[in-house]
């Protein structure tokens, strides 16, 4: 099996700096035939050159255009390795990180994704990546540290998706389109891209004895702010649900509580009311989407949340 660790980056390269080595090392540590390469969508900053300079057995792929998690897109059409494990560039990898994701898809034919054990750098808190998903008064979530995760972190399983580390089964990601550019900048395609895979037909897996350690929403914060990034998350919350929630029950249930949270918006929290209004500009790319994604769901929304619900 051939094996490709892929690193996103744009000028992040204190980042790169601090992660690299430790997927470096990781690769060597396989039994696979691994290749790491540098994703770069841009970089100004002289981490391109800073890599090349240090690590000459790391090839380097440089984007046409800064497409966030999109680039991976069109990298994973031009390579051939069977297994693409996508980072971003605020992850450390720890030992063993390669072989129990790479498994994954040799003794599950269904595996579309797998995901490792994820922590903060300083280990203190569980980032992922066994996550489950709920609709919430008719809004939908996806939580790592659901009730009762403490006791699940260390068993394997299913996962309903997974987001900053992850190794996919490169033709099964380009058969469901990879990452879809309708929630460009970002927050929300991964989950998209998983959630539309359970509906499909394949499956997430759990792979615990797999270690990683992630920073968290480093670039986003750094490139936007918090205000502009919970912004995004909450306008393709909408794009999602409106997109990929096909059960006529749950559906009725979205539309019953909109009211309620555009009140809610309203008198607490406008970032709400200004996210669902720039999500509603959208709506004719949305329903084109939704066109495009449904032919290939095989399974309800209630089975998903059966699977990885909670």
């Amino acid at each position: 099996m051939k094996v490709n660790i892929a690193v996103l980056t744009y000028n992040n390269l204190e980042m790169i700096k601090r992660c690299l080595p430790s997927i470096i090392k990781s690769a060597g540590q396989s039994r696979f035939d691994v290749t790491v390469t540098l994703l770069d969508n841009g970089s100004t900053d002289g981490s391109v050159e800073w890599v090349e300079s240090k690590f000459n057995n790391v090839v380097i792929y440089k984007s046409l255009m800064n497409k966030f998690l999109c680039s991976y897109n069109d990298f994973a059409k031009e390579v051939e390795d069977d297994v693409i494990i996508l980072l971003n560039s605020d992850i450390i990898t720890g030992d063993n990180f390669i072989d129990p994701l790479a498994d994954i898809f040799i003794k599950n034919a269904d595996a579309l994704f797998a995901g490792p054990q994820c922590w903060t750098f300083d280990k203190s808190q569980y980032e992922g990546a066994m996550t489950k998903i709920r609709m919430h008064f008719g809004f939908f979530q996806a939580f790592a540290r659901y009730p009762g995760y403490e006791k699940a972190i260390k068993n394997s399983g299913y996962t309903a998706c997974v987001g900053s580390v992850v190794a996919f089964d490169r033709l099964k990601f380009l058969e469901l389109g990879g990452y879809d550019e309708l929630y460009f900048p970002g927050r929300m395609e991964d989950v998209d891209l998983c959630y539309r895979g359970w509906k499909a037909g394949y499956k997430g897996y759990y792979a615990p004895e797999s270690l990683s350690y992630h920073e968290g929403l480093h670039s986003f914060h750094r490139a936007f702010g918090k205000d502009e990034t919970l912004e995004m998350a909450y306008r393709n919350t909408f794009i999602f649900m409106w997109k990929n929630i096909t059960d006529f029950s749950i559906s009725l249930r979205c539309i019953a509580f909109l009211p309620v949270w555009l009140i809610y918006s309203l008198l607490y929290k406008p970032v709400i009311t200004r996210a669902f209004i720039k999500a509603l500009s959208m709506l004719g790319d949305i329903i084109k989407a939704r066109r495009l994604c449904k032919p290939r769901f095989r399974y309800t929304d209630h089975y998903v949340f059966r699977m990885v619900g909670f």
